[in-house]
């Protein structure tokens, strides 16, 4: 079995692992259980009734060196994933645990979760742009999405509902309701038959994607559930608050995976390997599978840095532009938020699709656009500072965080070119935005105020409206204004 890296650890490395072996080892023995009964069963039981073992200590996760070295705090708390995959049938076989913490400020009857995979196929009301739609899936997403197969609150059966107009919302009802600052563990059985696709969320001839694939938990906002329609968000996922995710992933042998996160430890099994992977303060978790061999490493300021391609030019460019993205990034607000950065080649209908800890690049973008990769590249590593880290929904992503990982690429990029490096002097809209509203605010206040909100909004939900009033209060709204598209040129 290959993975996607091998390093020589040190002592304190060596400690960390031997820890997080140890958590990891037993949430999968807790979870084990459920998924075997979900492997073997041959088709869902009228009444779903999953017994799940009790969660694991709460106080275990946070004693980790990778809890404690994850910037700020994660919104999120503890997400724990079983995940076997069916690389034959392209279908991922989930037990998922979530801590789930009522914050609602109310007593709740029901935990509420959105499916982002259950809007993919709905004809024409699939949340793709036409074009895009028929590029990625041309004969349509074909799958059924998430089929929750049972529920559990703290151990116990639970009532569960699917409902919204894509069939994205699932309501899980506890026997009890949860109070105010109440915490239940609720654990979710289900499969997802992966759509054939250039999609973030899909197989090809490339490989496998498994990009927003499991259940994440819904946003309380002004006093009920954010049930935003993916079609409202302009085709991407909602916000997914920044959670210590630990994850089984049981593959079987002779294919190489990249994800979120690190991987901590292996274990061989009869059907294959058994993968822990641990990520600290992680907005999403998403994994793929490859058989691309053309690989370029490199370790900088204490990341690893994993580059795969159908070109060995392609892995190096990839490979040695995030790693001085990230060395510069590093310098303005500190150490990266990620251990490990893997550059991966797939078929994404000329996309880039950029994860915490996992960015994929298309194929076609290489071989038509490779002038733009060291750009690309920048930019998603930047991410991994801000819409990696710093969680937002939709609007704040298109507002804020990608603009700004335009204008911090360009930014190295414009330094790498003084220095002699090539590059192609790229610059977008987006990162001219906000390079006109840090003349705007003035350099200083500007740099002061991006440092700021990344040191407050670390693994929480930032977005254009809070960082607008880090610029200060006589620049706030035309600051705000002109994040959102309509504010004076």
């Amino acid at each position: 079995m290959r993975r996607s890296h091998n390093r020589r650890r040190s002592p304190y490395d060596i400690s960390r692992a031997v820890v997080l072996l140890v958590i990891l080892a037993l949430v999968a023995l807790l979870v084990f259980g459920a998924v075997r009964l979900l492997t073997l069963s041959t088709a869902p039981a009228p009444t779903p009734t999953p017994q799940p073992s009790a969660s694991p200590s709460a106080g275990e996760p946070e004693e980790t060196a990778a809890q404690e070295e994850a910037p700020g705090e994660s919104e999120g708390g503890s997400l724990y994933l079983d995940i076997a995959v069916d690389v034959e049938n392209r279908i991922l076989q989930v037990s998922q645990q979530v801590q789930w913490v009522n914050d609602t400020g109310s007593e709740q009857e029901e935990i509420v979760f959105r499916m982002y995979p259950n809007a993919l196929n709905n004809g024409e009301d699939t949340p793709l742009a036409e074009e895009l739609a028929q590029e990625a899936f041309p004969n349509g997403a074909q799958t059924e999405g998430i089929v929750v197969r049972g529920a559990a609150v703290d151990g116990r059966a639970a009532e569960f509902s699917v409902d919204g107009a894509l069939r994205t919302t699932l309501r899980v009802r506890p026997a009890a309701a949860v109070p105010e600052g109440g915490e239940v563990s609720v654990t979710l059985l289900y499969t997802l038959a992966l759509p054939q696709g250039d999609y973030p969320l899909g197989y090809s001839s490339s490989g496998l994607q498994a990009c927003w694939f499991y259940p994440v938990r819904a946003l309380w906002e002004d006093g009920g559930w954010h049930l935003t329609d993916v079609v409202e968000n302009g085709g991407f996922p909602w916000y997914y608050p920044a959670s210590q995710v630990y994850a089984a992933i049981r593959l079987p042998q002779g294919v190489t995976m990249c994800s979120t996160g690190s991987v901590q430890t292996t274990a061989q099994t009869e059907e294959g390997v058994i993968y822990y992977v641990s990520a600290a303060g992680a907005r999403d978790f998403a994994f793929c599978l490859t058989e691309l061999e053309s690989r370029y490493e490199r370790t900088e300021g204490g990341v690893e840095f994993l580059a795969l391609s159908q070109s060995s030019r392609y892995s190096r460019l990839a490979g040695d532009t995030a790693a001085g993205m990230a060395a510069f990034l590093t310098e303005f607000f500190g150490s990266c938020p990620i251990e490990e950065l893997e550059l991966v080649q797939a078929e994404l209908a000329m996309e880039v699709s950029v994860h915490s800890g996992l960015v994929l690049f298309d194929r076609d973008f290489l071989r038509n656009q490779s002038e733009s990769l060291p750009a690309a590249a920048a930019a998603a590593t930047a991410w991994q500072w801000f819409g990696g880290a710093v969680g937002g929904g939709y609007a704040d992503d298109r507002d804020l965080h990608a603009p700004l990982c335009d204008y911090l690429a360009a930014r190295y990029l414009q330094q790498d070119a003084e220095e002699g490096a090539e590059t192609d002097g790229w610059i977008s809209e987006g990162a001219e935005k906000i390079e006109a509203i840090r003349a705007y605010v003035g350099e200083e206040r500007f740099d002061e105020a991006l440092k700021e909100y990344y040191r407050q909004y670390a693994g929480k939900k930032g977005g254009a409206e809070v960082f607008a009033a880090l610029c200060g209060e006589e620049y706030e709204a035309e600051v705000f204004a002109r994040l959102r598209g309509y504010g004076v040129p």
